[in-house]
């Protein structure tokens, strides 16, 4: 039979599209382009609202989706949209932008705007934003007095701010006007229950009753306001026989009863999905301690329990905390008071203990504290900041309110305001701290710290989780470090830092050892060659401040320097040894310029031994390079 009806159900969608792609032609005829997109949107909206009243949201979330593609600004399209997202927590944000701008844009094709309005001001008031939402409202009742949903959305924009005195006083007014309002009732018999005003609250729904004798909310609200322990156990009763589904019925019934008659009702609370409503879970905790059996019985029931554990503290129909269980044994807890799917904390927990918690801004930025034995901090996650391990057991992070989590599965309760260290707080008790790349693991920084000042640092210049290189700090600023060219724990360069900058490099280029490069930063940066590893520089080049390239050569590997070349791009200008010139020859045959006296006609020098001493045919010759230009200076025979 289902399968059936999904056949059905997928024709008529099937024909409902046929049907507006034939309004498509007929609209883009004659309205242009933008009308097309919209009456092609039009077929994706008539079935996302299909799926969506079916409680598809899967479906109905992937139409609406099409459907904004087609026409991004369109208030249909968009509304949908909207309706669909405020459904999952998690995308409230995306659902207040859509119905907002569905709002501004006013291209309506037959939805009432006023229906736009209406789910704009709920969402405003799920989320906390009360003061809009009210305004909202009221602009709606203002101008749609005869529908009783604005003068209730008014009220439970008053209702989630605290005003509850307001609230009444809205609520019976809206009464006076739709006494048939159901929901109108049963919030201003919620409201004038928590002013305590409970024999006014019990008296309006029993009015309620009289009105609309088969409204099971009506019911369930007589219920737990009847002060008459026959009444209040009958109305339990008929509400579960005609299938009531709230396991508060149960709990009605269960603290009606003496306890020897309380299994029945332990057995429906149980059965309705009971062990999801923490605000119930501990009434019933209540009844059944005065029964070994019951006791039993809900024990074993809570430590085989697996799923959600909500608490909805305004009584808004949305929860604000959330515990989640897996066979009896508690994960997760979140707790989202802005109804909004950004929690501002949440905790996870291993083996009965919390393994961490986490703390997000108002801007989304969120920092995870992770323990090493509660409430003892481990590490910490900055946000943008990497990983901070601490000194071992030097700081606490404290959010259970009894400091402990129950081993009977039961939901532990959570400060309202947990202390949080901060960020400075962290950095200065830490020992350690580490930076990942985009994917989270891959470590690109370890720096070891005192009292929040890098002391020693290793990290990752190529991104690659491969530490090359090594930067001993003092006082928090380098003074010194170490780098390998090829990642396979050789360090070939060794850093002199000077007040925090990086002053100068040198390179052990051929792996023996011994420097033959350097070179040194600063207001005119220097590069050096040692070609006989002696520990003198026999190659220096620099830029001068006209924007040439000198390069100086000690011809004798000596350390004196008695060639100089003087370069503008890749052209010599001059080549002089102690003051006189030098012959400079262009040799395209063999690609190289030499400087002084070529080597005969077979010699040819070996470019991937460029800044080396070779041997060309019985005489030495330096070899290196400028700007991509290969050049030989004649040292002799």
């Amino acid at each position: 039979m289902k399968v059936a009806r999904r056949r059905i159900h997928g024709f008529v969608r099937f024909l409902l599209a046929m049907v507006m792609a034939f309004a498509v032609a007929v609209s883009a005829s004659a309205q242009g382009e933008d009308a097309a997109s919209r009456a092609q949107a039009d077929a994706f909206i008539v079935q996302a609202s299909a799926a969506l009243q079916a409680g598809d949201l899967g479906e109905a979330a992937a139409l609406s989706r099409s459907a904004l593609q087609l026409a991004p600004a369109y208030s249909e399209a968009l509304l949908v949209s909207a309706r669909v997202e405020s459904q999952d927590r998690d995308s409230t944000a995306s659902a207040l932008e859509h119905v907002q701008a569905a709002i501004r844009s006013g291209s309506w094709g037959t939805t009432d705007p006023a229906v736009a309005r209406q789910l704009l001001s709920g969402l405003l008031t799920r989320t906390g934003r009360t003061a809009e939402a009210r305004r909202e409202a009221e602009r709606l009742q203002a101008s749609r007095p005869d529908d009783p949903i604005n003068f209730l959305l008014v009220a439970r924009a008053l209702d989630k701010a605290g005003s509850l005195a307001a609230e009444v006083s809205a609520l019976s007014a809206a009464l006076s006007r739709f006494p048939e309002s159901d929901e109108l009732r049963l919030q201003q018999a919620a409201a004038l229950a928590r002013l305590g005003r409970n024999a006014e609250a019990a008296a309006l729904v029993r009015t309620g009753l009289k009105v609309h004798p088969g409204s099971l909310p009506l019911l369930l609200s007589s219920a737990s306001l009847e002060m008459d322990r026959m009444v209040r156990r009958s109305q339990a009763d008929q509400y579960l026989s005609r299938g009531g589904a709230d396991p508060l019925a149960a709990v009605v019934g269960m603290e009606t009863v003496p306890v020897s008659q309380r299994r029945a009702y332990l057995d429906e609370f149980l059965s309705r999905s009971g062990l999801s409503r923490q605000d119930l879970v501990v009434r019933v905790q209540d009844a059944v301690k005065g029964s070994r059996e019951l006791s039993a019985a809900l024990a074993s029931a809570l430590a085989g329990y697996t799923g959600n554990r909500d608490l909805d503290g305004d009584f808004d129909g949305y929860w604000d905390e959330r515990w989640t269980f897996d066979a009896g044994k508690l994960i997760h807890w979140t707790r989202d008071t802005a109804e909004n799917g950004s929690p501002p904390y949440e905790a996870s927990f291993r083996d009965g203990a919390p393994e961490s918690f986490s703390v997000r801004a108002s801007g989304g930025a969120v920092t995870r504290f992770w323990y090493s034995r509660y409430p003892w901090l481990d590490r910490v996650d900055l946000p943008g900041d990497g990983t901070w391990f601490l000194v071992p057991y030097t700081m606490q992070c404290a959010f259970l309110r009894d400091g402990l989590v129950a081993a009977d599965g039961t939901a532990p309760r959570i400060a309202r305001r947990p202390l949080i260290p901060s960020a400075d707080a962290v950095r200065r008790g830490s020992s350690r701290h580490e930076q990942y790349g985009e994917d989270g693991k891959t470590l690109l920084r370890r720096i070891d710290v005192v009292r929040g000042l890098p002391v020693y640092m290793e990290e990752s210049l190529g991104g690659d989780g491969v530490l090359d290189h090594r930067v001993w700090f003092y006082a928090g600023r380098p003074v010194r470090g170490v780098r390998s060219l090829a990642g396979d724990g050789v360090f070939q360069v060794s850093e002199t830092w000077k007040d925090g900058t990086l002053a100068a490099e040198a390179v052990d280029t051929d792996g023996d050892g011994k420097v033959d490069y350097r070179e040194t930063y600063g207001q005119t940066p220097v590069r050096s060659w040692d070609y006989n590893e002696d520990g003198r520089d026999d190659c220096r080049e620099f830029l001068l401040p006209d924007g040439r390239h000198l390069r100086e050569l000690s011809t004798r590997l000596d350390g004196v320097f008695d060639v100089r070349v003087v370069t503008r791009g890749a052209r010599i200008e001059s080549a002089t040894r102690g003051g006189r010139a030098l012959q400079v020859t262009v040799d395209a045959a063999r690609g190289v310029t030499w400087i002084g006296e070529p080597a005969p006609a077979q010699a040819r020098p070996d470019p991937s031994s460029a800044n080396q001493v070779q041997e060309l045919a019985g005489a030495s010759y330096l070899v290196f390079g400028i700007d991509g230009i290969l050049y030989a200076e004649a040292l002799g025979r």
